[in-house]
């Protein structure tokens, strides 16, 4: 004979809100983007990305289900240190893959700030219709 076992309201509630902030928490969140460079008819594009303040010019190459993906970061800002990554999107602006495409280090003096070049290879997934950019910098804080 089996035994239900009834949970209260509250507990209930209660339960469910950990699961979701978990899943939240583990990077199950549904991320979506407004700046979106969907891919068209071209296998080749290039242009200027521009969040906040950072600036990306990217060229791109799509051969298969592979993308060649070059070009160059600047930041507004002055930063100790800056970390740029690719975003691959659905139609909708939806994250579905994200991949580090330039770190300039923590105050990295070796390798200078100004050299802010990046070139990379990424298979593409089959979901993805576009491409966007985002970033994670820590601010200047002073002297060493």
């Amino acid at each position: 004979m089996e035994k239900i076992v009834q949970v209260p309201a509250g507990k209930m509630a209660v339960l469910s809100l950990v699961i979701v902030m978990a899943l939240a928490l583990s990077g199950c969140a549904v991320t979506q983007v407004d700046n979106k460079i969907l891919f068209g008819n071209e296998d080749k594009k290039q242009g200027v990305f521009t969040k906040g303040g950072l600036t990306v010019d990217y060229r791109y190459h799509l051969s298969g289900g592979n993308m060649n993906l070059q070009g160059q970061v600047s930041f507004s800002d002055r930063v100790d240190s800056l970390n740029v990554y690719l975003l691959f999107v659905d139609g909708a602006g939806t994250v579905l893959v994200q991949k580090a495409i330039y770190s300039s280090g923590y105050r990295d003096s070796s390798r200078r700030m100004s050299d802010r070049t990046f070139q990379h290879t990424f298979i593409v997934p089959t979901k993805d219709k576009g491409i966007s950019f985002s970033y994670t910098s820590q601010p200047y804080r002073g002297q060493r």
